[in-house]
């Protein structure tokens, strides 16, 4: 019985151990278990971090560069950047104070750890338990930089994670000062300015490598919030994170103590931020980036990549950009004196073009009278209006000549109707016969009409396209409204004073443009300018319309457009006046302007050779400015002669004075006939018309023979036309038994018929004998109707000079007196 309870007691004990044992047992399993959990997951976390790192991109770490643009002297006129407004600068190209100050505040143990510094991270632990989250960092310098060139700006442990390796692996890649050198060139100091050259332009107005202590300190205290700490937001506070940094540096013994506090004392010049974050020249810039996006792509890159190299990819444009005149350029326009006021609370926008047509490069540009937003819209390049009469030395005038018609052609200014449609003077005024330099001259729409009827429209549009002009509708345009600049699309100011280029440049196109070079982020020149000259006329023609287009600015529409020099010019204005312009040439430039409102309307009291002319005007003297003044030169061939305006050919006896002018023409070409369009006739003084033998009172005059004219309109010059009717007061019915007294030949060999008697006149030699001429009396209605018609009694024209008579016209004149005789 004993020991039957005994070994119950004993079973009991047994299993009360053994399940103490496992309680303990279950708990340390749970515990290990767990930590195993813990590992797990963050073994897992770790490894998630790890696989999600970003890839390693050295090119990163340089980040995206400002390109820069340059001005025709090589000087910097503009800087383009996306985002970031970057200028990188070699580290041994810095004075040693400005990196240290960047270490002193940033990583004092920059040069000793291995891309993390533990000692730092600890402190900022501690420091952040006390104060806050927040309250100090302990990232590197090259965590800063992995910060900046790989990952996003969160703030998650998978963040600092990924920052920790990735600054380690980047040790492992790059020595000290090359990490140095990519923090100072990537860091950000607000206001757009990434790295210390760019933050030195903004701040101070100088390089990087030209900053003073106390200066490089105030970069170097904007880094750790430069949205606090920059000097123009908070100068209070940048002024005590720059003390700060000198602070450090004195006591990490980069500089000493006196420096220090003299740096502290030093005047800083923090520069003034613009108001607008517009580059200079701005709507100059903005066709140079357009150009830049062309030739890159015609050099085989999709245009995100050529946006993107111009953008971020650091590189450098040299352009035509002259400074002086595109200034002077944006002065006029910013002047309200030289627009007219505006209407219903619209404002009259302009654009103008300048260019040296020598090279075809754009020496200024603008856009517009304001400027409101990064690639606005450019009325320059992009606007698209009709030209007017500017059109019509390209489309009319100068393919005339090249095709060979003369400055002495003579065409009818009177109303011109072609199928339906009636083409008329813009003022009404006609003035009858006149030759091209007049039509020129006034802008007359009828002569540019008939002249392009002649020469024909296809001929002309291709010849325009050959100037450039390349907005013209192959089917909408080949009609004679092109002759007064009624096209389907209209022309830019660009394009309009790329064709007037060839006038000026000796008849050769060269496209205008812009850059003249490329350079890339490794100093590569991508892109150098080569402009194709495509002759389009001959040298004559260019000077001839030249010539044409001088007498506009000297006597003509374009006055206001006189210039000290030699200019030569077209003005333009459209139907009910929504388009105006000036476009003209000097020895030296050429430029184009057009005025207008952007949603077509009426202009009042504005026309081509008003506010654009004087606009041109204002901006070429500025040009021409210190040039010396000359002329146009002439070329070989071009000869002058003097032609009767009326007719285009010599002037005859009856040629009045005041239709006398001297032409130029190309050799070979001045006219070789006489003038037929000035007679002499007898008028009766009572009717003005013709007169007949009743007329008692005969007047002898000058008159001219032209075209009857049909309709309402009379032009100036039918005043001198000579009568086509005769007189019908005095006849046989009005005469009655009057006795009328005449002038008979008697020559035997009439045999008794009387004839009238041929007498000469003014200029005239020959006529009946005298010895064979005498009076007589008849009744009016015997009088003799016809004219002696011996032939050795016929009146000729006197010669006022001639040549030596040659063998064979004197036998001529041999063989005449024997068969008179």
């Amino acid at each position: 019985m004993g020991n039957k309870d005994a070994d119950q007691k004993r079973t009991k004990t047994k299993k009360a151990k053994k399940k103490k044992i496992s309680f303990s047992r279950v708990l340390l399993l749970v515990l290990f278990l767990l930590v195993i959990s813990l590992v797990g997951v963050g073994c897992g976390y770790f490894v998630g971090v790890v696989s999600d790192l970003p890839s390693w991109d050295p090119s990163q770490l340089e980040g995206s560069e400002t390109t820069v643009i340059y001005d025709k002297y090589g000087h910097p006129a503009a800087k383009v950047f996306a985002e970031e407004n970057r200028s990188p600068v070699s580290l041994r190209e810095l004075p040693p104070y400005l990196p240290d100050a960047f270490i002193a505040v940033e990583d004092e143990r920059f040069y000793e750890h291995f891309g993390i510094d533990l000692r730092a991270i600890g402190r900022a632990a501690i420091a952040n338990i006390k104060g806050g989250l927040g309250t100090e960092g302990g990232s590197t310098i090259t965590q800063q930089l992995v910060k900046n060139a790989f990952l996003s700006p969160e703030k998650t442990l998978k963040r600092k994670i990924q920052e920790a390796i990735l600054a380690i692996e980047l040790e492992r890649h790059y020595s000290k000062e090359e990490i140095l050198e990519f923090y100072l060139n990537k860091i950000y100091f607000g206001h757009g300015a990434y790295g210390v050259q760019a933050a030195a332009q903004l701040y101070f107005g100088k390089d990087a490598q030209d900053l003073t202590l106390a200066e490089s300190a105030m970069l170097a205290g904007i880094v750790r919030s430069p949205n606090n700490y920059n000097p123009l937001s908070n100068p209070e506070l940048a002024k005590k994170r720059q003390e700060l940094v000198l602070d450090l540096m004195a006591e990490q013994g980069k500089i000493s103590p006196q420096e220090a506090e003299a740096a502290k004392k030093e005047d800083l010049k923090i520069q003034e931020k613009s108001s607008k974050n517009f580059y200079q020249y701005p709507y100059f810039i903005d066709y140079v980036i357009s150009e830049t996006e062309k030739i890159l792509q015609q050099q085989g890159l999709s245009r995100e990549t050529a946006q993107n190299m111009i953008y971020r990819g650091g590189l450098k444009i040299h352009t035509s950009l002259n400074p002086r005149i595109q200034k002077k350029m944006e002065e006029v326009f910013a002047d309200d004196s030289y627009f007219p006021p505006d209407q219903q609370g619209k404002k009259v926008q302009a654009a103008m073009v300048l260019i040296d047509h020598h090279t075809g490069e754009i020496q200024a540009l603008v856009g517009g009278r304001d400027y409101s937003q990064l690639r606005a819209f450019n009325r320059a390049t992009q606007a698209k209006r009709q030209p007017g009469s500017a059109i019509k030395p390209i489309v009319v005038y100068a393919p005339a000549l090249e095709k060979g018609y003369t400055t002495a052609l003579v065409l009818d200014d009177v109303p011109v109707t072609f199928g339906k449609k009636t083409f008329e003077n813009y003022d009404h005024r006609y003035r009858g016969l006149i030759p091209m330099r007049v039509a020129v001259q006034w802008s007359i729409n009828t002569y540019a009409v008939k002249l392009l009827h002649l020469i024909g429209v296809e001929y002309a549009f291709n010849f325009a396209k050959k100037l450039g002009i390349t907005s013209l509708d192959p089917v909408r345009d080949k009609n004679l409204s092109l002759a007064l600049g009624g096209i389907t699309y209209g022309v830019s100011p660009l394009e309009m004073a790329g064709a007037y280029s060839a006038f000026a440049n000796k008849g050769v196109y060269i496209a205008p443009h812009t850059v003249r070079k490329i350079v890339d982020r490794d100093g590569i020149t991508i892109y150098e300018a080569h402009p194709q000259r495509r002759v389009v006329m001959s040298e004559q023609t260019a000077y001839i319309m030249t010539d044409l287009l001088r007498t506009v600015v000297s006597k003509g529409t374009g006055w206001r457009a006189q210039l000290n020099r030699p200019v030569a010019g077209k003005t333009g204005t459209t139907s009910e006046d929504v388009d105006a312009w000036f476009v003209g040439y000097t020895p030296e430039f050429t430029a184009a302007v057009w005025m207008g409102f952007d949603k077509e309307a009426r202009m009042y009291n504005v026309y081509g050779g008003t506010y654009p002319a004087k606009i041109w005007k204002a901006v070429m003297q500025e040009a021409t400015a210190g040039l010396p003044v000359r002329d146009f030169p002439q070329p070989p061939g071009i000869v002058r002669a003097t032609i009767c305006s009326k007719s285009g050919l010599l002037p005859n006896a009856f040629c009045p004075k005041k239709d006398l002018i001297t032409e130029i023409f190309v050799k070979g070409t001045v006219p070789t006939q006489t003038c037929d369009a000035h007679v002499e006739a007898e008028i009766c003084a009572e009717s003005g018309k013709l007169a007949n033998p009743y007329c008692p009172n005969k007047i002898r005059a000058v008159f001219l023979k032209r075209p009857e004219v049909s309709g309402k309109v009379k032009p100036e010059d039918a005043s001198e036309a000579l009568p086509t009717e005769v007189c019908s007061i005095h006849g046989p019915e009005t005469a009655g038994e009057e006795k009328v007294t005449v002038r008979i030949c008697t020559d035997p060999r009439h045999n008794g018929v009387p004839y009238l008697a041929n007498t000469p006149g003014l200029l005239e030699t020959g006529g009946c004998p005298p010895e064979f001429v005498e009076e007589r009396e008849f009744p009016a209605s015997e009088v003799p109707k016809l004219h002696c018609p011996l032939p050795d009694h016929q009146v000729k024209k006197k010669v006022i000079f001639s040549l030596p008579e040659t063998g064979e016209e004197k036998d001529q004149k041999k063989e005449e007196t024997s068969e008179t005789d």
